[in-house]
C-alpha cells in the first residue's frame, strides 16, 4: 500500500488518484519526485561541491579553528640560498645541477662567480701544497731525525701562503654578501671572468 502525498490515505499501487482526496498519486510530468523518507533540506547559503570533489579519507580531522595554510615560500627565498651555496666550494654543484642557475638570473651570476672561485680555490689549493713542499726540502734540515727550521726564508712563505689563503675567504664572504643583499656585484680580481653564459 502507497500513502497519498496530500491527505495521507492508503491506496493500492498503480493508482492514478487519490481515493480519499482525489489528488494525483504520481507527480505531473516534468515535476520534481517528492524527497525520500527523513530527507532534511540544507541549510541556508549551501553550496553544492565543486565537480571532482572528494569526500575526505577516513580519519580525516578539521585543522583547528584559526589554523592557516603555511605560506609558500617566496621565489627570492630560494635564490637567495642558491646564491649563498655557490660560494661555499663543492655546493657551487647545488644551484648548477639542479638548474636554478637557468630559471634566476641572480642566481646565474652568483653560481659563474662561485664556479670561478671554487677553480681558484683548486688552483690555490696545488700551487700552495707544491710550493710548501719545495719550502720544507730547502728550508729545512734534518739532523738525527729532529727537524730545524733554517731561518726567516721558510717564515716567510708560510705566511705568504697564509695571506693568499686569507685573500680567498675574503672574496667567499664578499660574495655571500652580495648573494644575501640581492647585489649582482662582481667580485674583485676575479669577477670579469664568466664561465656561464
Amino acid at each position: 500500500m502507497n500513502k497519498c502525498q496530500a491527505c495521507g490515505a492508503d491506496f493500492a499501487p498503480g493508482t492514478a488518484f487519490c481515493p480519499a482526496c482525489g489528488a494525483p498519486t504520481t507527480p505531473a510530468p516534468g515535476a520534481a519526485a517528492p524527497p525520500p523518507a527523513g530527507y532534511q533540506q540544507p541549510p541556508a547559503g549551501y553550496q553544492q561541491p565543486p565537480a571532482g570533489y572528494q569526500q575526505p579519507p577516513a580519519g580525516y580531522q578539521q585543522p583547528p579553528a584559526g589554523y592557516q595554510q603555511p605560506a609558500a615560500p617566496v621565489a627570492g627565498q630560494n635564490d637567495t640560498a642558491m646564491s649563498v651555496l655557490a660560494y661555499l666550494g663543492i655546493l657551487v654543484l647545488v644551484p648548477l645541477l639542479s638548474g636554478a642557475y637557468k630559471q634566476s638570473r641572480a642566481v646565474k651570476f652568483h653560481t659563474n662567480q662561485g664556479i670561478i672561485l671554487a677553480i681558484l680555490g683548486v688552483a690555490y689549493g696545488v700551487v700552495a701544497g707544491i710550493v710548501m713542499a719545495i719550502a720544507t726540502a730547502v728550508f729545512t734540515a734534518s739532523l738525527s731525525g729532529f727537524t730545524y727550521s733554517r731561518g726567516a726564508g721558510y717564515s716567510l712563505v708560510m705566511g705568504l701562503i697564509w695571506l693568499l689563503s686569507l685573500g680567498i675567504l675574503v672574496l667567499v664572504i664578499i660574495g655571500i654578501v652580495n648573494a644575501v643583499q640581492g647585489k649582482e656585484k662582481p667580485l674583485p680580481l676575479i669577477g670579469k671572468f664568466q664561465i656561464l653564459k
